[in-house]
């Protein structure tokens, strides 16, 4: 059982983005007897001008209300200026996530108290479930795994679950479009949005630039220090990389490090990328209180990858150690690892929580 749409007329701001999910996530609501206030933050004038220009014309074609919130210095002081620094010291940011946190749902909250909103709501693929005898609310998978988001909302905070409603949770992309055709809305046939919005060519390099990181020339070198190559800039590696290392050999070469200190870029071969297990920090618990001991846990390193089984307990008051079943690849510090399951009845859908990979 999910939130029970049957409510009737209570007031619902709505993320819009301009793109069809978020236009699909109105077209819903509305269908619901919510009435909805869309909103679009522009946080990349580059990158969300457009966007938020195609959402007024969504919602004008729909009948509600639109806002554009300009939070472009907040956003690039909170997650620009703190992504090319994590960048700059070998991490590998998630900002979308970091900006979900610290800027887009808390700001929400307050547009909506401000709008007279009882709920809060977006496009992302997930379930929200209200109640239902837990002590808590809780998230759970889409119902389609190959579109589920919940992997970036497992920062969420007990009183911004109590307000969101996620109308797409059990739907299909296919089944999106053909809604949005159906509405002759002009999202329909819109790409999807990329990973990092503020990086619109992909030039890492010129991005960190602007931020004074500089990339530098530097060896490529085996797990035994053997140089192999040179490099033209750490920065444009991450680890569990594949293609565009440029070495020849007989099978494929991957990252497995960066070396900043000494500006190395260390790869090996895919028997090598594999680790048993990881640190992470800062770790949220969203769908259960914090648990007492080891905990069961199926997990993702990384946004778009398979679930791996492990086991997570706790190393000091905020630290957790997950090892994992098998060895992983592409373990990289500064992403996040998201855990589900429940504890309980080892379900695997339930977002329990996640935290920051610090080694």
């Amino acid at each position: 059982m999910t939130y029970d749409w049957g409510m009737q007329m209570e007031r619902v701001l709505l993320a819009m983005s301009g793109g069809v999910d978020s236009s699909v996530a109105a077209v819903r609501l509305l269908e619901f007897g919510y009435e909805v206030i869309g909103y679009t933050f522009i946080a990349y004038a580059p990158a969300h001008a457009g966007e938020a220009q195609r959402a007024e014309r969504i919602c004008s074609k729909l009948g509600i209300e639109h806002l554009t919130i300009d939070i472009e210095d907040e956003f690039e002081r909170e997650i620009m200026t703190a992504f090319a620094k994590d960048y700059a010291s070998g991490l590998t940011p998630n900002p979308c996530i970091s900006c979900n946190r610290a800027i887009k749902f808390p700001l929400a909250q307050r547009l909506a108290d401000e709008n007279g909103c009882k709920f809060i709501s977006t496009g992302h693929y997930a379930i929200v479930e209200h109640g239902l005898g837990r002590e808590r609310n809780a998230i759970r998978k889409a119902r389609h795994p190959e579109k589920d988001q919940s992997y970036v909302l497992y920062n969420l905070e007990p009183e911004q679950l109590e307000r969101l409603l996620l109308p797409l949770g059990t739907l299909s992309k296919s089944e999106v479009r053909e809604i949005a055709k159906s509405h002759g809305l002009e999202s329909a046939d819109a790409p999807d949005s990329q990973d990092v919005c503020f990086i619109v060519d992909g030039d890492y390099a010129n991005f960190l630039k602007r931020y004074g990181v500089v990339c530098s020339p530097g060896d490529i070198v085996d797990r035994s220090g053997c140089i192999l190559g040179s490099h033209d800039g750490l920065f444009n590696f991450t680890i569990g990389q594949r293609k565009g290392i440029g070495l020849a050999a007989p099978k494929p070469y991957y990252v497995i490090d960066k070396d900043v200190e000494r500006n190395r870029l260390v790869v090996g071969f895919s028997e090598e990328c594999g680790v048993s297990s990881c640190t992470v920090t800062g770790v949220n618990w969203v769908s259960i209180e914090k648990p007492l001991g080891a905990l069961r846990v199926e997990s993702k390193t990384r946004y778009r990858q398979t679930p791996a089984k492990g086991t997570l307990s706790e190393l000091s008051d905020g630290l957790w150690r997950l090892e994992f079943d098998e060895p992983l690849a592409g373990v990289a510090p500064g992403q996040s690892a998201v855990f589900y399951g429940d504890g309980v009845d080892n379900e695997t859908d339930l977002l329990l929580g996640g935290g920051v990979i610090s080694a």
